[in-house]
């Protein structure tokens, strides 16, 4: 049986999701596709590849986000929504809502200029 995702991790990327948005808002926001509610958890380094439940490695997408982001995959590699099994995902850049940063363990992030 598969590993559930810890309640306060899940908590933690709730709230990070909701901080700057007022409501739990997909931390992708693709345009033209974006629902805009949270949804789905998503591990940036898939689980498959050795992703854990961490607060650094999950994101708060809407449903229409999630599938977008699996059905194009270079795309999501480019922009941090995917993590090579290989890297770290709190090393590795991320473009939240059209901004690149570098998520932490305590649900917070930091500016970053990308890949």
């Amino acid at each position: 049986m598969a590993k559930q995702i810890p309640p306060q991790v899940r908590r933690v990327v709730v709230e990070r999701a909701e901080r700057d948005a007022g409501y739990p808002a997909c931390e992708i926001m693709q345009p033209g596709v974006c629902q805009g509610q949270v949804q789905h958890w998503h591990h940036r380094r898939l689980r498959s590849q050795g992703g854990e439940h961490s607060v650094e490695n999950g994101l708060g997408v809407c449903h229409a986000c999630h599938d977008y982001l699996h059905k194009h995959t270079g795309e999501a590699y480019a922009r941090g929504w995917l993590v090579r099994g290989w890297k770290k995902p709190g090393e590795q850049p991320v473009l939240r809502r059209g901004k690149w940063v570098l998520l932490n363990e305590y649900g917070t992030w930091t500016n970053s200029e990308g890949e």
